[in-house]
């Protein structure tokens, strides 16, 4: 055996192990041996619920401290730790040379090129959907067959050699979930369970549209909700992204929305005007238990947006869904890069004049899109994502893997930041005093101009394995880091401060009501951002408590979508609750918020973003 897996082996890293068994083999072949032989090594852990893994398990970390999967940089790697530990455990100074030498390429592995001013959101970051429909529907034995009718080629051994290892720890785990995921699903307690593990094995990040495939599995067995909230608590155990609901199968999206307790899944609920009233009634009552999940989504301009704006074809169009915190992507069949990153106006105009500010912003995205092409072809040699070759089409039947262009469709989110900022500043260069959010026809024209130029410009750059590109505003917790470089900025803010979290307007500006921040919000070219443009909004918690409240809620909600706004996502709370959590955030440790695009636990933010949630605009209607 090659001695520096001889060595990776004795320090109890079987991965990286595998990765250096063969060394000469390709980069594709050697990352399925380091998964076969850290699902050979990892010892399954114990059955403790109705799901496997449990909750409290993590797939992931059953073998090696160290080199780790990662579902979206397909490998992370403690290179500190690990050289610490070999100076314990090798007294041979060729062998701690080695294993210099070995973290030295592991690091390199986890490389990114996009350079630090673009990494807005993200620097090259990848969610999924994984095919769940199909692995309900064909189970691993369905896989195999597809990757045994493979012609020969370093893939299909890499691709062989994982399910090989997922194959023996399934046969060593307790219980019947070896034959939950060998099989196809043959009703809704097999189906979860087999899910469960699928979707552990791409780290919970996303599920697409969860309650239209498992709601075919679905028959009012009586205890759905606790499988679901056994579900949810994993998704919040281990950070898990999106779940999208259709209202396809109504009684069991309800349950869906009644499991909602935790912060996480990240999930959201497509509406239209055929969305039954029951649905609504339910998404008021998460909402009234202080839970900012579901946001809502305009069914009706996504596909539209969709129509103009991807390349999806046919039916793919219609298996539209989020990752991540609400990233656009086509379930099953896509990997579009959520974010790659993006570009800042603010930095921009502050570093540029008004007449060079379009042709700045047109300098900055080529540099950019030119970092993203180069990143995807790096992760194309460098990084094989063999979890999601096997189970995203069309990876094996192109016999590609995923990031060398096996999947169906592919593109890039690019964020922008700044945006309201830099209307806002370009408004008070010319005098007009006014901000983004209160139904201000001059302010709203201007940031709806440049919206358009900069949504427009993106569009027209090829981006990951030469997909196009989808502008989105989707700044996580980063919006006060990307303010910190910034410079004061001519609409007041001050040096430091940070730009706007969403689409909408700066903390605590909007000051004419609810409906004239949708008004404004919706005068943006939608259309063109359906990579997202998140929407935060804070709303009082009364608004969910009666009949007649919510009768109100819900017109502003259809009355917003009806311009051709996006998405919304609430916060529902009272100003007098916010504020004690400010004061004491570890006396409400179930205090959850909406930041960036994804739900967050008050007491986690930084005081910084607490203090931004605190300045925001408490909405009555």
């Amino acid at each position: 055996m090659n001695r520096k897996a001889e060595i990776l082996y004795r320090l109890g890293e079987p991965l990286a192990a595998g990765m250096f068994e063969h060394e000469n083999s390709s980069v594709v072949e050697r990352f399925g041996l380091g998964l076969r032989r850290y699902f050979e090594h990892a010892a399954p852990p114990p059955e403790s619920g109705r799901l496997y893994p449990a909750p409290e398990h993590d797939i992931w970390n059953l073998a090696g401290k160290f080199v780790r999967f990662h579902y979206s940089f397909s490998l992370g790697c403690d290179g500190d730790g690990l050289r610490r530990l070999g100076r314990e455990r090798l007294a041979d100074p060729f062998e701690r040379n080695l294993l210099d030498r070995v973290i030295d390429e592991l690091d390199y592995f986890r490389s990114d090129l996009i350079p630090p001013r673009y990494r807005i959101g993200g620097n090259g970051w990848t969610h999924c959907v994984l095919n769940y429909r199909r692995i309900l529907g064909e189970g691993l034995g369905g896989y195999r067959k597809r990757v045994n009718a493979m012609p020969p080629s370093p893939l299909r051994r890499a691709l062989s050699d994982t399910l090989a290892g997922i194959t023996d720890f399934l046969r060593r785990a307790p219980g019947d979930i070896a034959a939950c995921a060998e099989h196809p699903a043959r009703d809704f307690r097999s189906a979860m369970r087999s899910f469960n593990f699928f979707f552990a094995l791409d780290c919970y990040d996303s599920a697409g549209r969860f309650d239209d495939y498992m709601g075919e599995f679905y028959n009012g067995e009586p205890d759905a909700q606790m499988w679901l909230e056994e579900l949810y608590r994993a998704v919040d155990l281990h950070d898990g992204w999106h779940f999208l609901h259709t209202a396809k199968h109504p009684a069991f999206t309800r349950l869906c929305l009644r499991a909602q307790k935790l912060r996480r899944p990240n999930s959201g609920l497509l509406a239209g005007p055929e969305t039954p009233p029951e649905i609504w009634e339910e998404l008021f009552d998460v909402w009234g238990r202080g839970v900012p999940c579901p946001s809502v989504y305009n069914e009706a301009a996504y596909r539209s947006g969709i129509r103009h704006g991807s390349d999806a074809k046919g039916a793919d169009r219609d298996r539209f869904a989020f990752g991540g915190c609400t990233e656009l992507m086509f379930e099953g069949c896509s990997n579009i890069g959520s974010t790659e990153g993006g570009l800042n106006l603010l930095d921009i105009l502050n570093n540029s004049t008004p007449s060079r500010f379009r042709a700045d912003i047109r300098l900055r995205m080529e540099e950019f899109a030119s970092a993203v092409r180069a990143n995807s072809e790096f992760a194309a040699q460098y990084r094989p994502q063999l979890i999601r070759t096997l189970f995203v089409d069309d990876c094996i039947d192109r016999n590609r893997e995923f990031n060398a262009g096996g999947a169906r469709y592919y593109g890039s989110i690019v964020n922008v930041a700044g945006l309201t900022d830099a209307a806002n500043s370009l408004a008070a260069m010319r005098g007009i005093p006014e901000k983004f959010g209160n139904d201000s026809p001059e302010v709203d024209e201007i940031a709806r101009k440049l919206a358009h130029h900069v949504f427009s410009l993106i569009r027209r750059y090829p981006m990951r394995q030469g997909g196009p590109a989808y502008p989105a505003v989707i700044l996580l917790t980063g919006y006060a880091w990307h303010g910190s470089y910034v410079d004061a900025s001519a609409d007041g803010r001050p040096a430091g401060a940070p730009v706007v979290d969403s689409a909408g307007a700066v903390a605590g500006t909007d000051r004419n009501g609810p409906t004239a921040l949708l008004n404004s919000v919706a005068k943006l070219p939608s259309r063109l951002g359906i990579g997202t443009l998140v929407l935060n909004v804070r709303l009082h918690r009364s608004l969910a408590a009666s009949r007649t409240k919510r009768k109100l809620l819900k017109a502003l909600l259809r009355g917003f979508f009806e311009q051709g706004g996006l998405q919304l996502q609430p916060t529902l709370i009272d100003q007098e609750t916010l504020k004690k959590a400010y004061e004491n955030p570890a006396a409400h440790p179930e205090l959850i918020v909406r930041i960036g695009g994804y739900s967050e636990y008050y007491n986690r933010l930084s005081r910084e973003l607490q203090f931004e949630v605190l300045k925001r605009t408490e909405h009555m209607i």
